[in-house]
């Protein structure tokens, strides 16, 4: 199970069985749904659900790996809060060796 149906799993839609993107707040059906990083995977994100957020197709597209000063902080606390702020943290301190020795990132 990949992190997009772990997502899911664990946040139910509103009543009209739509979700709702964190950006501009529009619902959407699931197959109009995409789940973010808020830490990209290659700045050091993770699959883990302190690091996803919903976003519409839209929004997603426009942020592209950019995140802001308040979705890093959420992802932080997040990590913090399930324990998981070394995993983080060694996550994103791979990235950056990756980085300084020119190792692509590549998607799975």
């Amino acid at each position: 199970m990949g992190y997009r149906d772990d997502w899911f799993k664990n946040n139910q839609p509103n009543a009209n069985g739509q979700y709702k993107c964190v950006q501009c707040k529009n619902t959407f059906d699931k197959a109009d749904i995409e789940i973010d990083h808020i830490i990209p995977k290659r700045k050091g994100g993770t699959d883990d659900l302190w690091n996803l957020q919903c976003m519409c197709r839209s929004c997603n597209r426009s942020k592209g790996a950019r995140q802001t000063s308040g979705e890093t902080a959420k992802s932080v606390f997040g990590a913090v809060c399930n324990g998981d702020a070394l995993k983080l943290a060694g996550s994103m301190a791979g990235r950056k060796v990756k980085d300084m020795l020119g190792i692509k990132y590549k998607r799975k």
